[in-house]
C-alpha cells in the first residue's frame, strides 16, 4: 500500500493550467506556496484554507504545509468517484489540517474560515509585496511574506545547537509513508558507515542522491488533554543517499552513522537542519504547552529540547521565541504577576507542533509547563 500510494506521488502530483486540459504545466516549489488563512471546521479541528495558484502541486503544498512532500497520497481524501481526483486547478480551495487534505467548495472554505475569532484571522498577503505590513481582517499588522510563508524580523541574534541534538519530529501521516532498509550485500548483521543497503523505495518514488535519515525506535506524543497521538520522537541513526534505482528497489550508502543500523530500521526523507539558527521575533497571539521530552524524561534543562503543541499553523517558525512561565496566582481578587522561568527557541516546526531548544532557564522544566510567544523584560528569581 504504501509503495503504491508514493507512486501516486510522481503520477499525479501536478496542476492543470486554467486554459489547458493536459498541456502547459508549470512547475513550482514548494517555496512559492503562499499559505492560507487559518480556519475550523465543523468538528473543532484547526486548519488552513490554501487556495490553488498555477503551478502549485499536491506535492508542493504538502511540503510546505505539512513539512514533507511524502505524505501527501496518505492524507488526499477525494471522492474516489471524482474522475481524477488528484488533479487540481487554479482558484481550487483545499482544506489542509495535520492528518488531512481535500477540497472544499467556496461555500465550506467561507464557513470554516468564518469559525476564527476575527482577531485570529490572517488574510492573503498580497501577490506582489510592497515592502510593507498586510493588514488582516481585524485590522491588525501582519509581518510581510517572504519566500512566501509569513515570517517575522530576525532579532540579530544566532543559536548554535550543539552536535549531539538528533532529535526529530514526524507526524503521523509521515511515519505511515516511511520505507525502511529491507537488506545489504554485507553479511553482518549491524551496518555502519560507508556499507550499502537496498531500500524499499523504486523508480518512480525516489531518485539518484536522494537523502533520507534513518532511525528505529519511537516514542508517542499525546495530547495532554485528550490523549491522542499527535505524532512521534525519534532519534536519528544517521542518513543514507541513494546510488541507484532499479524497479522497486533502491541501493544506498550509509552516511554519518552515529551507531549501528540494522535491517529493518526505518527512513524518513531527510532534512538537514542548520547547527546555525538566526533567532526571529517573538509572536503574541498563542498559548502552549511543553507535551514531551525525549527519553520519557520528566524534567529538562538549558541545552535540552522540548516538544510543544503549537506549529506552522499558528505562525511558528524555525527561530521563533518563546518564553516558558508560570500564571500568578489570584490574591483577594487581583491577578499577581506571571513568573517566566525560562526561554525557548524553535529549532523544528510541523503542522502543530514543534521542537524547541531551551537556550535559558532559572529551573528545570516539566510537562505540562506553560509557554507563549511574548518575551518579558526578566527572568525570575529564584
Amino acid at each position: 500500500m504504501r509503495l503504491s500510494l508514493l507512486i501516486l506521488a510522481s503520477a499525479f502530483a501536478w496542476v492543470l493550467s486554467a486554459d489547458s486540459a493536459f498541456g502547459d504545466v508549470s512547475a513550482s516549489a514548494s517555496a512559492s506556496i503562499r499559505l492560507g488563512p487559518m480556519g475550523v471546521d465543523e468538528n473543532g479541528v484547526k486548519g488552513r484554507i490554501h487556495t490553488v495558484a498555477r503551478g502549485d502541486t499536491l506535492w508542493d503544498i504538502s511540503d510546505a504545509y505539512l513539512g514533507t512532500p511524502w505524505v501527501w497520497p496518505s492524507v488526499w481524501n477525494e471522492n474516489d468517484g471524482i474522475e481524477n481526483p488528484h488533479v487540481i486547478l487554479p482558484g481550487d480551495r483545499i482544506w489542509i489540517t495535520s492528518s488531512e487534505m481535500r477540497r472544499v467548495t467556496e461555500r465550506e472554505a467561507n464557513a470554516i474560515l468564518a469559525a476564527v475569532p476575527v482577531s485570529t484571522k490572517i488574510e492573503d498577503l498580497p501577490q506582489e509585496a510592497s515592502g510593507q505590513d498586510a493588514v488582516g481582517v481585524a485590522g491588525e499588522s501582519v509581518p510581510a511574506s517572504i519566500d512566501g510563508e509569513f515570517s517575522v524580523a530576525t532579532t540579530g541574534e544566532v543559536i548554535n545547537l550543539p552536535s549531539d541534538q538528533t532529535a526529530h519530529f514526524a507526524s503521523t501521516a509521515a511515519m505511515d509513508a516511511a520505507s525502511e532498509i529491507v537488506d545489504s550485500p554485507t553479511l553482518r548483521a549491524f551496518l555502519t558507515q560507508g556499507d550499502t543497503v537496498y531500500i524499499s523505495l523504486g523508480e518512480g518514488e525516489v531518485s539518484p542522491g536522494d537523502e533520507f535519515t534513518v532511525f528505529r525506535d519511537i516514542e508517542k506524543i499525546r495530547d495532554l488533554e485528550s490523549g491522542a497521538v499527535i505524532g512521534y520522537h525519534f532519534d536519528e541513526r544517521g542518513w543514507i543517499e541513494i546510488t541507484s534505482v532499479e524497479g522497486q528497489a533502491s541501493t544506498a550508502i550509509i552516511h554519518g552513522a552515529s551507531t549501528e543500523m540494522q535491517r529493518g530500521d526505518r527512513l524518513i526523507p531527510r532534512v538537514e537542519r542548520p547547527r546555525d539558527i538566526p533567532v526571529r521575533s517573538a509572536l503574541d497571539d498563542f498559548e502552549a504547552s511543553i507535551v514531551f521530552m525525549p527519553g520519557n524524561r520528566w524534567m529538562v534543562g538549558t541545552t535540552d529540547s522540548v516538544y510543544l503543541n503549537v506549529g506552522s499553523i499558528q505562525g511558528v517558525e524555525v527561530g521563533t521565541q518563546m518564553e516558558v512561565y508560570h500564571s500568578g496566582q489570584v490574591k483577594d481578587s487581583n491577578k499577581m504577576p506571571d513568573t517566566v522561568v525560562a526561554r525557548l527557541v524553535v529549532i523544528s516546526v510541523e503542522f502543530e507542533t514543534c521542537i524547541a531548544f531551551v537556550t535559558q532557564t532559572v529551573r528545570e522544566l516539566e510537562v505540562g509547563d506553560q509557554v507563549r510567544g511574548v518575551i518579558s523584560d526578566q527572568f525570575a528569581v529564584r
